[in-house]
């Protein structure tokens, strides 16, 4: 055993074979429907919604709020650098759809950052709401989630995060 650890040992100084890889990162994206992942931050909001298979719909006659938690890949990854909201306006006038962005690490590690876009949907059509690391000075996001205040007529279909993962050499 001796002898043949030492040759195994011999052919790798010999053919310069280190043990240091360099990195492989390859660009991966995760959506999550909103029934998954968003819900109202309270019961006085629950009753405007209808959960449905592809979204979640406003139905009630003002604005309510919805948060959704973001599934983050953080381990091997360089963070988060782009999220998209995916929503859908069902009504005959066009609307802005306000929405915050809250990146953090779980308590008591971190401090949130806060990052508030307005997004217009028009009458009967859909529209993609985007935040990149360039809204955070170029930084990734760690643990993003997302509030939003859906007007009536409107639905969140989903959410979808964009991170680059190390997949070794």
């Amino acid at each position: 055993m001796k002898h043949a650890t030492l040759v195994i040992g011999t052919l790798i100084a010999a053919l310069g074979i280190s043990g240091q890889a360099s990195a492989v990162k390859q660009q991966r994206a995760s959506y999550q429907g909103a029934v998954n992942n968003c819900q109202a931050p309270l019961p006085s909001f629950e009753g405007a919604f209808r959960k449905r298979p592809l979204g979640i719909a406003n139905e009630g006659s003002s604005p309510a709020f919805i948060s959704c938690a973001l599934s983050a890949q953080t381990i091997n990854s360089d963070g988060v650098f782009k999220v998209l909201v995916f929503l859908i306006n069902r009504g005959a006038a066009n609307v802005e759809v306000s929405c915050t962005l809250i990146d953090d690490l779980p308590a008591p590690l971190g401090t949130p950052s806060h990052f508030h876009k307005d997004f217009t949907v028009a009458a009967g059509q859909s529209a993609i709401g985007e935040w990149t690391q360039a809204d955070q000075s170029g930084f990734p996001f760690i643990v993003p989630s997302l509030s939003c205040a859906i007007p009536p007529g409107v639905e969140i279909n989903g959410t979808q995060i964009f991170y680059n993962i190390d997949v070794g050499a």
